[in-house]
C-alpha cells in the first residue's frame, strides 16, 4: 500500500473544507452584492456633486466587483477542485483585512472598532478554512496520482 500523506484537518464544524469554501463562496458573494447596493444607496446623492465621494464610490465598487471575481473563482474552484482558483480568494480577503484595519483607524469611533473585530474574526477563519481546502485538494490529488501508479 502506498504511502499517503494525513488527511487535513477539518475546519468547518462538520463538513468538508471544500463545502464550507462553497458556504464562504456564497455567503461572501452574496455580502458584497448587498453592500454595493447599500453603497450606492448611501452616496446616490452624495456622487453628484462631489468628486471625492464620487472617487470614493469607484474605488469601493471596483474592490467589490474584483472581489466577487474571486468569490466566484472560490466557488468554481472549491467545486471542481483546482487549487489554482482559491489563490485569489485568499489575495482578495489579505486586501480586506488591511483596508479594514485602516478604515478602523481612520474612522476611530466604538462601534466601527467592533465591528471590524468581528469582520476580521469572520475572515480570518474563512482563509483558514479555505487554507484547508487548499490541503484537502492536494491531498486528493496526491493521492489520486498514487493510485494511477499502482
Amino acid at each position: 500500500m502506498p504511502n499517503r500523506g494525513s488527511r487535513p484537518d477539518l475546519v468547518c464544524c462538520c463538513c468538508s473544507n471544500l463545502t464550507g469554501c462553497i458556504v464562504i463562496a456564497c455567503l461572501f458573494g452574496t455580502a458584497r452584492i448587498i453592500y454595493a447596493i447599500g453603497l450606492y444607496m448611501l452616496l446616490q446623492r452624495s456622487i453628484r456633486y462631489s468628486e471625492r465621494a464620487a472617487n470614493i464610490f469607484i474605488g469601493a465598487e471596483t474592490y467589490l466587483g474584483l472581489s466577487l471575481i474571486a468569490d466566484i473563482l472560490l466557488l468554481i474552484g472549491s467545486i471542481k477542485k483546482i487549487k489554482g482558483l482559491l489563490i485569489p480568494w485568499m489575495v482578495s480577503a489579505s486586501i480586506w483585512i488591511g483596508l479594514s484595519i485602516l478604515g478602523s483607524f481612520m474612522s476611530g469611533t466604538f462601534p466601527a472598532i467592533i465591528g471590524t473585530i468581528i469582520g476580521l474574526a469572520l475572515t480570518i477563519w474563512a482563509m483558514v478554512l479555505v487554507a484547508g481546502g487548499i490541503k484537502e485538494i492536494g491531498y486528493e490529488t496526491s493521492n489520486s496520482m498514487e493510485l494511477r501508479r499502482v
